[in-house]
């Protein structure tokens, strides 16, 4: 099972804001959710940089010149 767990960090704020946390019963179907993150971020805010996420590296990372957003993939290991 895998986790996504999508992170704002909106310019001004001294912590980061938890959006939400969601479980999928595979990477791929986490890696979609992922990407269904990054097309709303560019809706809402734009796009200076998007880096998508990979097994390797189960990060997206979303920054508009303001306000960055990440959307982690993590394995659930212990149910």
């Amino acid at each position: 099972m895998y986790s996504v767990v999508n992170i704002v960090n909106y310019p001004g704020a001294e912590d980061p804001e938890m959006l939400s946390v969601e479980i999928y019963d595979s990477f791929a179907d986490a890696h979609k959710r992922s990407e269904e993150i990054i097309e709303i971020f560019l809706e809402d805010f734009g796009e200076d940089y998007i880096e998508h996420a990979t097994q390797k590296k189960p990060l997206a990372i979303m920054f508009n010149g303001d306000v960055t957003e990440y959307a982690y993939i993590v394995e659930i290991k212990n149910v």
